[in-house]
């Protein structure tokens, strides 16, 4: 079965105003977060009665709810604006992803991880810069730590995020202004189904190359995308 994208979702760590927390409940979850800390600065100040909390958003279409998505982050732009939103550097922009079928061997893997990480570096280096010594979100991990279940604060959590939600968790970035957020998502989601366009089209090769010896067993469920454990498998 072709790995394809199947829903999205997002959470927001942040100061929200009041009003925005009664606004954003028609959105999605408002959570308590307790390891945030307050902006410092006056200038950065709510001009109403603000909250630390967690937005968290229900599970979107990638597809379907794309306009609903772009909608929400000009709501979130527009509260910026009107300073009824703030972050600081504490607080993080949390991207879920889930795919049929739900346990992609393709991307249960540390060539998924390798990926992911030199295109950080490459297209995202500010990014990288800033939060590469964040410890909620390590960008340099021991390869064994992504089959421990109890390791979550790495820059993709797999293991951890698909026992608790069915996806993977991409940690790396930062809240931000609600725009940059928006293209942090988007960037997300195009380095995804790159790699998936990617490791189809050598499966696809693999499949029909004649020069060789046939092969046994599917390409994409072999050691050379070093899968790390049986378990990823459906």
């Amino acid at each position: 079965m072709k790995t394809a994208l199947y829903k999205l979702g997002y959470e927001i760590e942040g100061e929200f105003s009041q009003p925005l927390i009664k606004e954003l409940k028609k959105w999605g979850e408002i959570k308590s977060d307790g390891s945030l800390s307050r902006c410092s600065s006056s200038k950065h100040l709510l001009s109403r009665v603000e909250s630390l909390a967690e937005y968290a958003s229900p599970p979107l279409h990638h597809k379907d709810d794309m306009a609903e998505i772009r909608s929400f982050f000009t709501l979130l732009d527009k509260a910026y604006q009107n300073k009824e939103f703030h972050f600081n550097n504490t607080c993080g922009f949390h991207i879920h992803l889930s795919f049929t079928p739900s346990k992609p061997p393709e991307l249960f893997s540390t060539q998924f991880m390798e990926y992911f990480r030199e295109l950080l570096k490459e297209k995202q280096k500010l990014v990288v810069k800033r939060r590469a010594a964040n410890r909620f979100c390590r960008i340099v991990i021991d390869e064994s730590e992504l089959i421990q279940e109890e390791t979550r604060y790495r820059f993709v959590n797999i293991l951890p995020a698909y026992n608790k939600h069915g996806t993977i968790e991409f940690r790396i970035f930062p809240a931000n202004k609600p725009q940059i957020m928006y293209r942090y998502l988007i960037f997300t989601l195009g380095a995804v189904r790159q790699f998936l366009r990617r490791q189809h089209h050598l499966a696809f090769e693999a499949e029909i190359d004649d020069t060789t010896e046939p092969l046994t067993e599917n390409y994409s469920s072999t050691s050379s995308l070093q899968v790390l454990s049986n378990n990823f498998s459906n």
